[in-house]
């Protein structure tokens, strides 16, 4: 995100204002929804949730599992079982 500042060329905390200001929430707070979007769109799809964590840039599957419940309210597991892609 601050590269993201550089290029419209203000400060970072202008930005993260700014952005707030349009989105509802901070830059990134709406960047770890979007990850965790596209972690739902890859469970629903089949991928394992060592896959899932190693492709939205995770290290390890311990520290996606701890930040998927707490965004989604769920672990990965669980989602993979019980939700209906339809639902997204």
């Amino acid at each position: 995100m601050e590269n993201v500042a550089k290029q419209l060329a203000i400060g970072y905390e202008t930005f993260r204002k700014q952005f707030r200001r349009q989105m509802g929430v901070s830059p990134a707070d709406y960047r770890l929804r979007a990850k965790m979007r596209q972690a739902c769109h890859m469970l629903d799809a089949g991928f394992s949730i060592k896959e899932t964590a190693g492709l939205t840039g995770y290290a390890d599957v311990y520290t996606f599992t701890r930040q998927f419940k707490k965004t989604v309210g769920v672990t990965p597991g669980v989602y993979g079982k019980t939700h209906q892609p339809d639902r997204l």
